[in-house]
């Protein structure tokens, strides 16, 4: 009989650790060192040290999400949206704007100098409004059949579930009235 290879599942212990977030990568996502590895942490900012717990954890990188700031960075804002904590919409409202624009210069740098084989310098960030910026958006509908009503919102992050929202500050007043 034959036998195939079957992957085994990496197991995530679930473990907690302390870390000092050193930059934003391009997604908005903290990043750290633990033990020689780079540490993704959604909702931190450069400057925090924070408890974390491990998510996902590879050979070459994990994934972690904050149980408890321990200091807090002078760039952390209260986001301006009340389903800032579910919704999949928004990654960077808890920074200020102008951490937000220095972290996506130095992005598009880091992109550019890999393309080009060559430093390049961002001089200045061209931006428009902070808040009603957006004038497109993707919504899902789903039928709720013991409500017997039509549910339409942004999905939550890595999900399928819909957000009920009332409103999104990101979204053109045009827009966000017809929420």
């Amino acid at each position: 009989m034959a036998q195939f290879y079957v992957a085994k599942q990496r197991v995530t212990t679930q473990q907690r650790i302390t870390v000092t977030i050193e930059a934003l990568d391009p997604f908005g996502q903290g990043v750290a060192r633990h033990k020689g590895k780079t540490l993704f942490v959604a909702g931190a900012l450069p400057g925090e040290q924070a408890e974390v717990m491990l998510t996902e954890d590879k050979r070459q990188f994990a994934r972690a999400k904050v149980t408890r700031l321990i200091s807090r960075s002078p760039a952390r804002v209260t986001p301006r949206c009340p389903h800032y904590e579910r919704c999949g919409g928004c990654q960077q409202q808890h920074a200020d704007v102008a951490l937000q624009q220095q972290s996506k210069a130095q992005a598009l740098s880091r992109m550019l100098r890999q393309a080009a084989a060559q430093e390049v310098a961002v001089d200045e960030v061209i931006a428009g409004q902070p808040w009603g910026y957006r004038r497109r958006a993707r919504l899902g509908l789903q039928w709720q059949n013991k409500a017997q009503r039509l549910q339409m919102g942004f999905r939550q992050e890595a999900s399928n579930d819909l957000v009920d929202i009332q409103q999104c500050p990101i979204l053109v007043p045009e827009l966000e009235a017809l929420l």
